[in-house]
């Protein structure tokens, strides 16, 4: 094809998709924050293994000794990858400082020996000659064999600092790492393919061809820590859908000249192409999956440790607060503000509660009591606490309260945290002056719990969405600046582990609406 051997052509063409690979997603990570010395270290990671593709591509198609020469000349640029690889993992693991000296040593070493072999190219590089279907091909001298040397040896040490730092991290550090293990181990058992050849050890470099893979797990690695950021996560579900497809398409233009590819490489098979595109679109989208996953993991794992680190503080707070409220008893006015204090923060106290609902939501092992309910209690005792803001705003509360209503089975607690979730936003997304209307009544089987306001509302097309978690309105964003969105999830998780439903109403924006909950009996 083109005039260049078939298996010839397949290796440049391998090479080339890793050079695209490495060059856009090296600009992406960079340009997504050039300030960020991960993220520079990255973009001088992603510059020198380039080079080297560039180079290694322009090198094989040379027919002419002297411009082969040249070009496969400047495969010692190999040396910058070491430099880069050796600073980014120490730097990701926070191990810089640490190994500063290290980090110059890689540095003085690589670039002496890139400066001897300029000095004496025949000790780096005595001679290219034609080996298996490459025009030209390196035979390695003395210097060469040094450099191949500090290539593999000295990331060995910050690889090791790796694991080491890999097996005392946890949660979201631990992940990071395990996708800087995993480009480690991609990009070297790769990438060294193409150095066995040098020694005349007849293994085909087309394989070495994909190393650039390596980019894959890498990046990713460098965004998990940015999670929670939405920004970010938007871009990250593009970068989903733009690789998914362009792996899409790679596969569709392989089968496509999979006839060529057959004759190409002797030891292919027809359906070897179709099985590996199968193959890899499987573990592509199982990957995608997990990664989408592990977006909600992160985010409520954040919520765990925000919590824990919430609690003491506060419990210290409570403690506190009696003996003072002791002490101030002459004075009405600072017994008022201290009470105003310890009902803010048992708020508080209620609030962590709630949020280590939502980091435990997906477990199993969070058991829920198996009682009769009385949901009047819960209903007049929560309208208790919401008192003062109710009066703040001048909010009217109706009730209408079967007395005949059945009580559900399950965990008091818990069901409390739901009402509370739906009386607190009926007053918090309602109008100065305005309503909230509290029904109970029985239903077949069950009993429905209804709270109806007189404020925002909802938009008929934010319904659909308004239990998920970390979603608000835009009516809703401007009306609580405090919220973050995941109140009425909580509440839906809870109501369906007791086997219930909830919903929610709205004529419209600005016409109030309705959240009801159906418990069965």
């Amino acid at each position: 094809m083109f005039g260049i051997p078939d298996q010839l052509f397949v290796t440049i063409a391998g090479n080339a998709f890793s050079a695209l690979i490495i060059a856009a997603g090296g600009l992406f990570v960079f340009f997504s924050n050039p300030r960020a010395r991960t993220n520079q270290l990255f973009a001088f990671l992603m510059l020198s293994t380039l080079l080297y593709q560039v180079f290694y591509i322009l090198a094989a198609l040379q027919r002419e000794y002297f411009a082969a020469y040249f070009w496969w000349f400047l495969n010692s640029v190999d040396v910058f990858i070491t430099m880069a690889v050796v600073h980014f993992v120490l730097h990701s693991i926070n191990r810089a400082s640490a190994w500063r000296s290290y980090i110059r040593l890689t540095y003085l070493t690589g670039i002496a020996i890139f400066i001897y072999a300029w000095a004496d190219p025949q000790a780096f590089l005595p001679l290219i000659e034609p080996k298996l279907y490459f025009y030209f091909y390196l035979e390695a001298g003395w210097l060469y064999s040094v450099m191949l040397a500090y290539f593999l040896l000295f990331p060995l040490p910050p690889f090791i600092a790796l694991i080491a730092a890999y097996r005392r991290a946890q949660g979201v550090e631990r992940r990071r790492y395990e996708y800087f293990i995993l480009m480690l181990l991609i990009g070297y058992a790769l990438g060294t393919l193409n150095f066995a050849l040098v020694y005349d050890i007849p293994l085909d470099p087309l394989f070495g061809s994909l190393f650039g893979l390596f980019f894959i797990p890498i990046a990713y690695g460098i965004f998990a820590v940015n999670l929670l950021d939405i920004r970010i996560l938007a871009r990250r579900a593009l970068v989903y859908g733009l690789s998914v497809g362009g792996l899409a398409a790679v596969f569709a233009a392989l089968i496509l000249v999979n006839d060529f590819l057959v004759r190409a490489v002797p030891y292919l098979s027809f359906i070897t192409v179709p099985l590996i595109a199968a193959l890899v679109s499987v573990t592509v989208a199982r990957g995608v999956w997990s990664m989408s996953r592990d977006t909600e993991r992160l985010k409520y794992e954040f919520i765990t440790i925000a919590t824990h680190k919430l609690r003491t503080p506060l419990t210290r707070i409570r403690w506190e607060v009696p003996g003072l409220l002791e002490r101030a008893k002459g004075d009405p006015e600072l017994v008022a503000g201290l009470q105003r204090i310890d009902a803010s923060n048992s708020r508080l106290i209620e609030l962590t509660n709630i949020l280590m609902d939502a980091s435990r939501i997906d477990e199993d092992s969070y058991a829920y009591a198996k009682e009769p309910v009385d949901l009047h209690v819960l209903i007049h005792a929560s309208l208790a606490r919401f008192d003062s803001a109710l009066k703040e705003k001048n909010i009217s509360v109706v009730t209408r309260l079967d007395p005949d209503a059945g009580k559900p089975v399950g965990d008091s607690t818990r069901l409390a945290s739901v009402v509370d979730i739906l009386i607190e936003n009926a007053i918090a997304y309602n109008r100065n002056g305005g309503s909230v209307h509290v029904s109970l009544s029985a239903e077949r089987r069950g009993v429905r719990l209804a709270v109806r306001d007189s404020g925002i509302g909802i938009p008929k097309a934010d319904l659909a969405r308004i239990f998920s978690s970390f979603y608000r309105t835009d009516a809703a964003k401007r009306a609580d600046t405090e919220g973050v969105g995941i109140g009425l999830s909580i509440a839906k998780h809870i109501v369906a582990m007791h086997g219930g439903k909830m919903g929610a109403e709205s004529p419209g924006e600005g016409k109030g609406s309705t959240f009801w909950v159906a418990l069965p009996v």
